[in-house]
């Protein structure tokens, strides 16, 4: 049986700071060295101020080295951090080392592995200390900034994110950690300390796509008011922002994770297998790994999508929402001469944007035409290599750019954008079959019929997944939300909440109804004449999302008001972590049905004679479609979010040529 381990005691060495201070031999865990009032360790040593506190440690290699802790540092960090950093004997390092252990013959070996790990978990938790400042720093001047009423509730929300949710969760998890740490041994665990508490890690995500938008409206106030950016001028670079800017601040959570995962991923390589916690720290990093890629794909996306909203904003007159497609990306863009006239073209990777700019502002365009390169065919003009000609099946366009080397890269990117734009719309029609040079040209009616088939029972199957979506988003979210406000003490206005549940329950009221009359119109073949505009009930639904997407911002608004409450604040954050979905996502999610929409009703418009009854309800209802979702973009690049599409895959499909 095990004995009691032995703790080791500290000791510490003082040394005089008119010396340089030990080199740490740039060992790679040199940066574990931290500031610490000499008052927290002894009384004698807060009189003596001009001291440096010097505790020896030990490198891979086997030799010594030290850690240097100025006194004069306003932070304080706990002794359980030194402890841990102390160089030991084999002896103390193995001393009553569990029955897990018994298997090892190389000792020696093990006693290093154990006191490697003490070093890395030393490193989790010191830089986890560091961390919750840094956070608590960002919570205290979104505090200040709130009470001063310097900046709108929308901008204070578009900078700090989720902050306040991360700075408590941390707290939380530090604080596992550093109990942990206090009664350390080498028989104790850390992996599932993040198995059990870090499912919060999925509010990341929200950090993450608002990243951009935060930056964004932090350059934006700093211009707008002065009061501001006196206030941030004298916080940056102060203790109350631990010696760094805004800009340092609010990058700090985007690399917290990629910190775990290599401090986890050292800590296993350095934990036997037979030890107990050698499972936890595999289950934690698989979890970890898998909320990095999530992280690391959303904030590529959100990118992209920011990048793509920049360019809608500058171009009048275009009422088509660009970032329908999440897969579309902006690539660049310049000033040519098109058909002899001086425009300026963006370029997307499966569309062109040709626009011409104002003389009233220089800054903005205005839309002269568009051409999709899924029908597109890029040509050299003979003699003339500062030319090409981008052709569709109905329209010629000139090119004329300053160099031939210009030429020469535009013609390439373009031809790129074909390729890209053919293979994901061949992809996306035949569903992966062989495509035929004169398959455009083929099209029978009995493809056509099979083709609108396809289209309503897909719209079967997604009318299903909106049914099932609402009911989560009102069982988990939205109905807490309305029975928290019958709390005396809730911030919470009833009304608003109320609203919300009720729009709600009727928005699934219609997806069972449509999901249900498209089933039993499944159950006979589907004719030519056959209509199901009556079963989609378009209007109705244009309806529910407009009062579903203003009751959404008004009870945004009262919830980011209740979150001044911490108690409310943490509920919610509760509730996120119990779901792993983020509150402004889930509640924002329902509006993001109509870019999917907008595409089947396309789809089905190519495939539905003139003659059905369905072809001019289904045109207008598309009119009206996209009107909405300009609409609601416009409403969430507001409140600093981009409208996307449900799917990830689905992309814009067209089986006529498109008009420039």
């Amino acid at each position: 049986m095990a004995t009691t381990p032995v703790v080791p005691t500290l000791v510490l060495t003082s040394v005089s700071t008119n010396s340089p201070p030990p080199s740490p031999g740039g060992h790679p865990d040199s940066h574990l060295s931290a500031s610490i009032p000499t008052s927290f360790l002894t009384p004698q040593a807060s009189r003596e101020r001009s001291k440096t506190l010097a505790v020896g440690t030990d490198n891979a290699d086997g030799r010594s080295r030290f850690m240097s802790y100025s006194s004069s540092a306003p932070r304080t960090i706990p002794t359980e951090y030194l402890a841990l950093s102390l160089k030991l004997t084999q002896e103390e390092e193995l001393n009553g080392i569990g029955e897990w252990a018994a298997r090892i013959e190389d000792r020696a070996n093990l006693a290093q592995m154990m006191a490697r790990r003490r070093n890395i978990v030393c490193e989790l938790g010191s830089t986890e200390h560091t961390y919750v400042d840094q956070l608590n720093a960002l919570n205290s001047f979104k505090d200040t900034v709130t009470q001063q009423h310097i900046l709108t509730s929308e901008e204070i929300d578009n900078i700090f994110s989720v902050v306040t949710f991360l700075g408590q969760a941390h707290t939380k998890l530090y604080n596992s950690m550093r109990a942990r740490m206090g009664s350390w041994t080498c028989n104790s665990a850390i992996g599932d300390i993040f198995v059990n508490e870090v499912k919060f890690f999925i509010l990341y995500s929200h950090y993450f796509n608002k990243y951009g938008v935060s930056i964004a409206t932090l350059l934006s106030c700093k211009e707008k008011y002065p009061a501001f950016l006196k206030l941030l001028s004298k916080t940056e670079f102060s203790s109350l922002f631990c010696g760094l800017d805004m800009y340092s601040l609010l990058i700090v959570p985007i690399q917290r994770i990629p910190r775990y995962l290599l401090l986890l991923k050292q800590l296993e390589e350095h934990t036997p297998a037979e030890h107990p916690d050698k499972a936890f720290l595999l289950e934690a990093l698989e979890f970890t790994s898998s909320t990095m890629t999530t992280l690391n794909k959303k904030k590529e996306e959100a990118e992209a999508t920011t990048e793509i909203l920049q360019v809608q904003r500058k171009i009048t007159d275009f009422k088509t929402c660009l970032n329908y497609d999440p897969a579309r990306r902006y690539l660049t863009s310049t000033e040519l001469s098109v058909n002899g006239n001086k425009r300026t073209i963006f370029l997307f990777n499966d569309l062109v944007l040709i626009t011409k700019k104002t003389s009233a502002t220089p800054e903005l365009y205005r839309f002269k035409g568009q051409m999709l390169l899924e029908i597109c065919t890029v040509h050299d003009v003979t003699g003339k290599p500062s030319q090409f000609l981008l052709q569709n099946p109905e329209v010629s366009l000139t090119f004329k750019l300053k160099t031939d080397e210009e030429a020469t890269k535009w013609k390439d990117l373009l031809r790129e954008g074909v390729q890209y734009a053919n293979n994901k719309l061949l992809t996306a029609t035949f569903s992966g079959e062989q495509y035929e040079a004169n398959a455009f040209d083929r099209r029978t009616n009995g493809e056509f019929v099979k083709k609108r088939l396809d289209l309503v029972s897909g719209l079967q199957n997604t009318s299903k997944q909106q049914e099932e979506q609402t009911t989560q988003l009102l069982n988990a979210f939205v109905a807490p939300l309305l029975k928290s406000t019958d709390n005396t003490s809730s911030s919470l206005n009833k009304a608003t909440m109320q609203g919300l549940f009720d729009v709600t329950q009727q928005l699934l009221s219609h997806y069972h109804s449509v999901a249900t009359g498209l089933e039993k119109r499944l159950t006979q073949p589907l004719l030519w004449s056959d209509t199901i505009s009556d079963i989609l009930n378009l209007p109705q639904l244009e309806t529910l999302l407009k009062s579903y997407m203003q009751h959404k911002i008004e009870s945004m608004t009262a919830i980011d008001a209740a979150n001044k409450n911490p108690g409310f604040a943490y509920w919610v954050l509760e509730l996120e972590t119990a779901e792993k979905k983020s509150l402004p996502q889930v509640l924002q999610k329902p509006l993001c049905v109509i870019s999917d929409l907008i595409l089947t009703v396309e789809e089905l418009l190519a495939v539905t004679p003139h003659k059905n009854a369905d072809h001019d309800h289904l045109h207008k209802r598309l009119a009206a479609l996209r009107k909405l979702e300009r609409t609601v973009s416009e409403q969430l690049a507001q409140h600093g979010t981009a409208p996307t599409s449900t799917t990830t895959t689905k992309s814009k499909k067209s089986l006529t040529p498109r008009r420039l």
